[in-house]
């Protein structure tokens, strides 16, 4: 809402004011302002905004104290009245009061050493201000650009499909026209058949008359063999007629349209189609390595079985936390930390959640929290962190239920990386390593892949870096190593031998951190975040 000055004077009182003179404390309408530079020529007013809440006036505008500012709060780096320092807090007055306080003279060399500084840096930004202003330009078009081109696929993408439908639907068409047509009679024997109760009345008469006259000899013979061809052919439409009758009380078969038939499949493919991805995944080279000095964080609790991780999901800075969990068997907890630097002071809020959970390898995507909720690892779940609500519940039948080397009810490895979820765990299909990409929303098997790994407890851990998933021979050995991988791109497993410190020697909860780059685990009470090398 506009905030309107009047004009000071008691004669212009209802003229909008156009400047302020901070000297004299007075707002000034058009004629005064005039008046008021030929009489103090070395004031200077200050020319008012629409809103006049932004024009500086000398006077303090907080709750409309409109006194004058001749105090600095060094706290808040601020100008302050009399009524913002008072001692006497509320309505509106002693915001202030408790902070640090000096005179606005006791500041001014301060603040005119800050300016030349500011000065200075302003000087050295203008020399590439317009570079940046430049480069700016060329990344937002770069973004603008690519999402055009992102729209313009996705329109092409749903106009093909429309496309197919309507062929689909111009097809079925057909096939009913012609089903229709060849089993019964068309429309045309109708209106002909409309037409020939006169025609049979006219060659009734007709055929009575050639008879009578057939011998006589009044008319060409060609003349009356016309008349006779006319009536045979219309016994022949009457015969078409009763036959299309005939055909229809014959036929036994009904003609229906099955609109069921791959409907819901369709529906929940449509609903489900097309994705947009966000982010980026990791390409693992040749010079894979993993550093052997990892930086160590004690997060002062004495349990072994717990884990950290982050959010892979590419989310504002704002919701990017780092979620814990201590322990293994029925947590109902988790804490969550707003940065690296609370966690590493375990300044934390926690979460009690709305059911229990078994496993220390639940994951986190999109500010979910996916677990198993039963020893088994029959049962996952999704659980909604923003409003703590279980959204989904579903079981994982083929589970063959082995926890792998250490137990602790690690029935399903939960993996997120920035594009979607994965469970893995072992088949009762074979004894078979299974990876299954789950829909996020309904916890749907969208992709699944069956390696040649062999059983879950030959593998002291199971992490993925991207699309490729690697098994560490001994959680409990200090150190151990990484013999198997497996690309999910080529479906293609390869032996390998690659020494990992394990330090702490029981690793729990080994995976790889995408916000960070490195590889996160919790053993025996204490965080490690080991360097890699892709």
């Amino acid at each position: 809402m506009e905030n309107k000055a009047f004009c000071s004077s008691k004669d212009h009182s209802e003229i909008n004011a156009i400047s302020y003179c901070q000297k004299c404390e007075i707002y000034m309408c058009n004629k005064c302002e005039k008046i008021h530079l030929e009489i103090c020529k070395n004031h200077i007013p200050y020319g008012l905004n629409k809103d006049s809440k932004n024009t500086f006036t000398g006077l303090c505008k907080i709750n409309n104290h409109s006194s004058k500012l001749i105090f600095f709060c060094k706290d808040h780096n601020q100008l302050c009245c009399g009524l913002c320092i008072t001692k006497i807090k509320g309505e509106g007055y002693g915001q202030h009061t408790d902070c640090n306080l000096c005179f606005i003279k006791d500041i001014k060399d301060e603040k005119k050493s800050k300016l030349d500084e500011n000065i200075k840096k302003l000087e050295e930004l203008s020399q590439i201000i317009d570079k940046s202003i430049n480069e700016l330009k060329n990344i937002f078009e770069k973004i603008n650009k690519s999402k055009e081109d992102i729209k313009i696929n996705i329109q092409k993408t749903f106009t093909t499909i429309r496309n197919k439908i309507n062929e689909r639907e111009d097809e079925l068409l057909k096939e009913v026209d012609k089903i229709y047509d060849d089993t019964f009679f068309t429309e045309d024997i109708v209106k002909k058949g409309e037409k020939l109760p006169k025609r049979i009345k006219e060659s009734i008469q007709q055929g009575n008359l050639i008879n009578n006259e057939w011998n006589e000899n009044k008319y060409e013979l060609n003349y009356l063999l016309n008349d006779c061809i006319t009536i045979e052919n219309n016994m022949k439409e009457i015969d078409i007629i009763n036959g299309s009758i005939t055909k229809y009380n014959n036929t036994k078969s009904e003609i229906k349209y099955n609109s069921e038939k791959g409907l819901n499949e369709l529906l929940d493919i449509i609903k489900n189609f097309g994705e947009i991805i966000f982010g980026n995944l990791p390409k693992i080279s040749d010079k894979f390595s993993i550093s052997q000095n990892p930086l160590i964080i004690n997060p002062n609790n004495n349990y072994t079985q717990q884990k950290v991780t982050m959010d892979p999901y590419p989310l504002k800075e704002s919701e990017k936390k780092i979620y814990h969990i201590i322990g293994y068997n029925a947590w109902d907890s988790i804490r969550i930390y707003n940065d690296y630097e609370s966690f590493k002071s375990q300044n934390y809020s926690e979460l009690k959640l709305p059911i229990k959970g078994y496993g220390s390898n639940w994951a986190i995507f999109k500010n979910n929290l996916y677990f198993c909720v039963d020893i088994s690892g029959k049962k996952i779940v999704k659980i909604n962190l923003k409003t703590n609500k279980l959204e989904i519940e579903k079981e994982i039948k083929d589970n063959a239920g082995d926890s792998g080397q250490w137990g602790g009810y690690n029935t399903i490895i939960f993996v997120s990386n920035p594009q979607s979820i994965y469970i893995i765990y072992q088949s009762n299909n074979g004894n078979k390593l299974v990876i299954r990409e789950l829909n996020p929303d309904s916890l749907e098997i969208i992709k699944s892949w069956e390696t040649d790994a062999k059983t879950k407890k030959s593998y002291g851990a199971l992490f993925m870096i991207g699309n490729i998933l690697f098994g560490i021979d001994k959680y409990n050995a200090s150190p151990t190593k990484i013999i198997y991988k497996y690309n999910l791109d080529k479906n293609q497993s390869n032996d390998i031998n690659m020494n990992f410190q394990n330090i702490g020697g029981y690793d729990t909860s080994l995976h790889y951190c995408y916000n960070t780059g490195k590889l996160w685990t919790i053993n025996n009470g204490k965080f490690y975040s080991y360097d890699i090398e892709l």
